[in-house]
């Protein structure tokens, strides 16, 4: 175990047990379940799908839960390899819980460990990991981090507002979570009916500290390339000339460029539903993959309106190289689009994205705007988008979605 784990980060905790604890090698189960000792290891594993719609649809994740140490990077992207979708490693901070009351307040702070990291509120933080199938990390995954924020809330409630710590009836919960080995913090918002349903979880994606940003027009023979591999072309676009008539209201539009709040996508407005449909999967994964790394890309994200639907959008996303050809969700992409969408004034402050539907499994991404002095009096339907303050340096972006957990085991390691 000692050999799986991150070698520098045992020995600094080793240093500072006491040599009882040091050399206790009894086999017993911590509150995550893990269990150590006989010279085995065990931890979470739970599948689960985030921005469910209706119950359906969903984007699938497994979530790894384990109490530190870290698991070594080796051993992270080998049970990643094992998933037919991606994968998050939590790693919950349970050894420094004894810091904490029932209820969550931090106990004794003024002589606690000093390398206990307290949150703004109550409560230890976690530090999530992000894997794609193919066993490549990758710094943030919307579609995980909301699964794996129910996940860890529903087996630890040491910041819940409310709560039943019997059944996880929490009416809402507060947390954050370090993304990878950086130090970036990320805000989420748990909350769940007492009656069983699923649970939704919303998480910050852009505020002062993470802002959108757009390439220039990629051009014309980059976005023919990539449209082609999907079996559209340059006339199915809402740029396109000979495209219908309603493509003179939408020349503002987001397109043929690279948008980010966390990782480049490719945004290419698609001038009808129906023809944002008959797309197909790239018929060749490494071509893709080489039109894509041309132009700086993780994926081609299209996207038309839904008429009718105030700020309704019904979308796909082809990835780059994922381990499969299409995603049913991908809230990174949908907060890109979001927040290019609403740089350019065209948009209210709340917006839905349905994603996953030429697949069968119809997905919805909620996506939302504050003002940071949290005084944004807005229309949320954007009727009143002239009186908006439409500076995104002064709005916070959250994404949502409902999550179902569909099954758990615990795997030896």
């Amino acid at each position: 175990w000692y050999e799986l784990c991150d070698t520098a980060f045992v020995e600094k905790k080793l240093r500072r047990l006491p040599l009882a604890q040091q050399t206790d090698k009894s086999n017993t189960r911590n509150p995550m379940g893990s269990r150590s000792g006989n010279g085995k290891r065990y931890i979470q594993k739970i599948a689960a799908k985030a921005f469910t719609y209706n119950g359906e649809g969903g984007n699938p994740v497994t979530v790894f839960l384990s109490d530190f140490p870290i698991l070594s990077s080796d051993i992270r992207q080998r049970l990643a390899k094992t998933c037919e979708w991606e994968s998050v490693f939590g790693f919950l901070n349970n050894s420094r819980r004894n810091n904490y009351d029932e209820n969550g307040d931090c106990k004794n702070q003024g002589t606690a460990d000093p390398d206990v990291m307290y949150n703004q509120g109550p409560g230890p933080f976690s530090r999530f990991y992000f894997y794609m199938p193919s066993g490549e990390e990758v710094s943030f995954c919307a579609h995980a981090a909301i699964g794996a924020s129910v996940v860890v809330e529903q087996k630890n409630q040491m910041n819940a507002t409310t709560v039943d710590n019997s059944n996880f009836s929490a009416t809402m919960i507060l947390s954050q979570f370090y993304a990878g080995d950086s130090d970036t913090l990320v805000q989420t918002t748990v909350r769940k009916q007492c009656d069983g349903t699923d649970a939704e979880a919303e998480l910050i994606l852009m505020d002062e500290h993470a802002t959108l940003y757009e390439s220039d027009c990629l051009g014309e023979e980059s976005i023919h390339d990539l449209l082609q591999d999907v079996a559209l072309s340059s006339a199915d676009c809402c740029e396109s000339s000979s495209s219908s008539s309603s493509s003179a209201l939408n020349l503002n539009l987001p397109h043929g460029i690279n948008s980010s709040v966390a990782r480049n996508k490719t945004l290419v407005a698609v001038d009808s539903v129906q023809r944002l449909h008959e797309a197909s999967n790239p018929p060749d994964a490494d071509r893709f993959r080489r039109l894509c790394d041309n132009i700086d890309s993780t994926g081609l994200y299209l996207y038309s309106k839904l008429p009718g639907r105030p700020d309704t959008y019904e979308c796909r996303q082809f990835p780059r190289a994922s381990g499969y050809p299409e995603d049913p969700a991908t809230g990174i992409a949908a907060a890109a689009l979001a927040a290019s969408l609403r740089s350019r004034k065209l948009c209210g402050t709340s917006l839905d994205f349905f994603q996953g539907t030429s697949m069968g499994r119809r997905s919805r991404i909620g996506i939302r705007f504050e003002n940071l002095n949290h005084h944004n009096n807005c229309d949320k339907t954007g009727s009143d988008e002239e009186e908006c303050d439409d500076d995104l340096s002064k709005e916070i972006l959250y994404c949502s979605g409902s999550v179902t957990i569909l099954s758990e085991e615990e795997i030896e390691i």
